[in-house]
């Protein structure tokens, strides 16, 4: 940098633009409360600078700006009559404000969605964005990799994003927890110091960010995370999975509706024995699914089912074509998915295939259709509860639990479902009762039935 030395002044010029983080000054005798901080980019508008300091051990004194700031000249004043010198000082400064860090270790819905907002967070903040992207492992080992799993980073990205933003290998600190990993949830407050952690934020959430930052725009942040995704520097492999996409949305007109059906994991996994009353909302029983379908069949246009169990898929079909339903625009992802793409390959293309639906249906919770709708063309999204309401749920269940033939995991899943509706629309004991132990004859090793029962 350059240096003009005036009586009680020094100004600095920079030829690239840098955020300035500390000033250290050394072998000077005034009184630093008398010092004023003055930066601009372009000479002529300048801004007082709010620091606090401190003198360390070498008697030197070190300036730490409140909120780090982008700066081109720097301007010392001090108010009484001292000659500030180039050699007294150190300027310590960096390229970014900090990093805003991604990093979930969970399924491809989660951490895309913290991903995204990570990236917006950085580019709205002036940080630079950064990922963790950890090896999937069995959530406990009570979740088969069958129903949550997610490809390696070099599969996903480009290799220059990866060199450029990847911190998977740096070994980053974590001094706090994931909790909260943005402190006070505005903008504004994400740049002043202290961060998070020392280099910055960690970003977790995965939920629309305007439910966490007040002064974020819910317009401006849903058309922000659109275009960052749509910018994404995938790898070749995977861009080859988007126009597949492309090709199979086209073939069926640019319009289709989709159902979403999450429950693989929940109905299958270890979990469930424990705590399958909890995991209600992301379920969608097939009874209420095929009576969805019959409802939209009967409209005429294009649906296309999404689930994450072929096992469930399989019975849906069944008992469709044996009630003699015209299946013409009844289609299923599995379906359509290249037979030569692997697991987590799959769960890529399903996500952009039902991120292209007009209209999607699923449970009352699901991040990966919630996301899906959010990042695409999706003009409405329903979850089952907009569909049937709980008493319509109660009676749809009631009378469909022995027609529609599923198996006895799927069964047992339904059972709690309606346990649950049962709870919510005030049924009496006896009758709740009478449910969980059917639930429990067809999973006898469900100890939540018998949790329940007790």
């Amino acid at each position: 940098y350059f240096a003009s030395e005036q009586t009680s002044q020094l100004l600095i010029y920079s030829k690239k633009k840098y955020c300035l983080r500390y000033l250290v000054l050394e072998r000077v005798d005034f009184d630093i409360k008398k010092l004023i901080v003055l930066i601009s980019i372009n000479s002529i508008e300048w801004k007082k600078i709010e620091y606090k300091y401190y003198i360390d051990k070498d008697l030197k004194i070190i300036i730490e700006i409140n909120i780090p700031i982008y700066f081109k000249y720097i301007k010392l004043n001090y108010k009484d009559n001292f000659y500030i010198t180039r050699s007294n000082m150190k300027i310590l400064v960096t390229k970014f404000l900090g990093l805003i860090v991604s990093n979930r270790p969970d399924g491809f819905a989660s951490r895309i969605w913290a991903f995204l907002n990570a990236m917006y967070i950085a580019k709205k903040t002036g940080f630079k964005f950064g990922f963790v992207w950890p090896r999937f492992d069995d959530v406990g080992g009570m979740i088969s990799k069958k129903y949550i799993t997610i490809d390696s980073e070099e599969n996903i990205f480009d290799k220059n994003f990866i060199q450029n933003h990847s911190y998977t290998c740096s070994r980053l600190p974590q001094t706090h927890s994931y909790d909260n990993c943005l402190g006070p949830l505005s903008l504004k407050n994400i740049q002043k110091l202290p961060f998070y952690e020392d280099y910055g934020h960690l970003v977790t959430c995965c939920i629309p960010l305007y439910e966490l930052i007040f002064d974020i725009d819910i317009q401006e942040y849903q058309y922000k995370l659109r275009q960052i995704w749509n910018k994404l520097q995938f790898s070749y492999k995977y861009l080859n999975i988007k126009n597949i996409v492309e090709n199979i949305y086209h073939k069926l007109n640019n319009h289709f509706v989709a159902i979403h059906i999450r429950g693989g994991d929940i109905v299958n996994g270890e979990h469930r024995l424990f705590i399958m009353s909890s995991l209600w909302t992301y379920l969608y029983p097939l009874e209420l699914v095929t009576q969805l379908i019959k409802m939209l069949l009967g409209q005429k246009i294009k649906i296309i089912v999404f689930s994450d169990d072929d096992e469930a898929v399989e019975m849906i079909k069944k008992n469709l074509i044996y009630n003699q339903y015209n299946l013409e625009n009844l289609y299923f992802s599995k379906d359509l998915t290249p037979k030569y793409l692997s697991i987590e390959e799959n769960i890529f293309f399903n996500f952009q295939l039902l991120s292209k639906s007009r209209y999607i249906y699923g449970s009352q919770w699901s991040t990966f259709r919630i996301l899906a709708g959010f990042l695409g063309e999706c003009k409405k999204q329903e979850a089952i509860l907009d569909t049937f309401t709980y008493d319509e749920q109660y009676q749809i269940l009631s009378d469909n639990l022995r027609s529609v033939k599923t198996n006895r995991s799927y069964k047992a899943a339904s059972c709690m479902y309606l346990y649950v509706i049962g709870r919510n629309i005030d049924k009496d004991k006896e009758c709740l009762i009478k449910i969980l132990r059917k639930g429990f004859r067809y999973d006898p090793k469900n100890l939540s039935f018998k949790i329940k029962i007790i």
